[in-house]
């Protein structure tokens, strides 16, 4: 049964790729730098979340949707980290906002949030994966390298040929397994000059903890961001839940069924007012003054939209408009611990896919469809029939796991 399933799933791909020879200075390490544990890279993580949904909004198109995992690019991204040295290094752990941290207790600060969101007793299921492949013919893995991917990131490990088509299926099938058959393939093709590839892979599963009843979502006209109105299935539900309407945002936070992951959705008080300088001028801090203090519980009518949405982008514009430039610079690019080639290893392109549904009821929901208190007079409506911002966390570490915009709940 897979109504009432919330599924997000999400791919990262850096490519790296080789050229000439350029002189690599060794990684400098400082030792006074803060140990961080798991909360510490969760407020790293929440740190890069804005700065990625703003970039990725700014850039996007306008009335499109726009949906990214903040968290698996987070740990794509430390996984390079591992083979990046000298300026690379520097720009790389400042984009991640852990500059101030060792390597060392970052890889082990993600252990420690990997072995908590997998390992939980949470009735929502998520499973974060990730994978070395490599062209054993045109690159040396360093052994350093490969013993963090495998200690710290419980990284699949293979090498291959890429000049085979079966290394293509190989690294196709990896993504379709770890996606729940949600990605069936991500590669068309394996270019002669990338020589490595490092995936993560983000699979969340979660149910309501209250299900909006299936007989009450109904055709309702939604407005898109150039004005006109078209008719999408809306669901409804009249309970509880902890929302804020002010006259700057209005938002609800929807818990699931564990209790450890809530998905909040806001909206612009004014439904004239354009949804992308709404997300730009909202930071970090708007959203924990909203979860910590502004939420508060009492009866709403909830109205939601039913969606199925796949969003694709080319992060490379992203990464360098957030400081990243050098990684990606064929020349100047510091990737000499990630091992040996004949040229200078770099970031090639990085890509990411997501993938996210919405409706109504859980697998495990149905005993709790239909949920009504009566009351004298009619509650206070909360309708999201415009363009609105999504955001789901860890309530307990506050890592973004997935954050977005939605523009058109019908966009395919």
């Amino acid at each position: 049964m897979k109504t009432g399933i919330l599924y997000i799933v999400l791919c990262i791909f850096c490519i790296i790729s080789c050229t000439k020879d350029v002189e690599n200075p060794p990684l400098q390490v400082d030792e006074n730098k803060i140990t961080a544990d798991v909360a510490d890279f969760g407020e790293a993580n929440y740190a890069f979340a804005f700065d990625l949904l703003h970039e990725t909004i700014n850039r996007a198109e306008p009335g499109k949707n726009a949906i990214i995992s903040p968290l698996s690019v987070h740990i794509a991204l430390q996984m390079v980290l591992n083979g990046a040295d000298g300026d690379t290094y520097t720009a790389i752990s400042q984009v991640l906002h852990s500059e101030v941290f060792t390597e060392s207790t970052l890889n082990k600060a993600y252990t420690e949030l990997l072995d908590y969101l997998t390992t939980a007793d949470s009735k929502s299921a998520i499973n974060v994966a990730n994978s070395v492949f490599w062209d054993q013919s045109g690159m040396t893995p360093n052994t350093t390298f490969m013993e963090s991917m495998q200690n710290f990131y419980s990284a699949h490990l293979e090498a291959l040929d890429f000049s085979s088509p079966e290394a293509l299926t190989t690294i196709n099938d990896w993504v379709n397994t770890q996606t729940e058959g949600r990605i069936e393939k991500i590669l068309e093709e394996i270019k002669p000059e990338e020589i490595m590839f490092l995936i993560n892979a983000l699979y969340f599963k979660g149910d309501w903890e209250i299900p909006f009843p299936e007989e009450g979502t109904v055709d309702t006209e939604f407005k898109l961001s150039d004005g006109n109105l078209i008719p999408v299935p809306m669901m409804s539900l009249d309970y509880y839940f902890q929302f804020y309407m002010g006259n700057d945002m209005q938002a609800v936070d929807l818990v699931f069924g564990d209790s450890a992951y809530s998905m909040t959705f806001i909206r612009p008080f004014n439904d004239d007012d354009p949804i992308d300088p709404f997300i730009q001028n909202m930071s970090g801090d708007h959203l924990k003054q909203l979860w910590n203090s502004r939420l508060q519980r009492s009866r709403l009518y909830l109205k939601l939209p039913k969606f199925e949405i796949e969003y694709d982008i080319n992060l490379n514009d992203v990464l360098k408009g957030l400081g990243m430039e050098i990684a990606f610079d064929r020349n100047k690019a510091n990737f000499s611990r990630l091992g040996t080639s004949i040229g200078n290893l770099f970031i090639s392109r990085v890509k990411h896919k997501t993938f996210l549904k919405i409706d109504e009821t859980g697998a495990e929901g149905a005993a709790v469809t239909a949920v009504g208190v009566a009351v004298t007079s009619a509650p206070p409506t909360l309708s999201f029939n415009r363009s609105f911002l999504i955001v789901l966390r860890d309530i307990k570490h506050n890592s973004i796991l997935f954050a977005g915009k939605i523009e058109n709940p019908l966009e395919e």
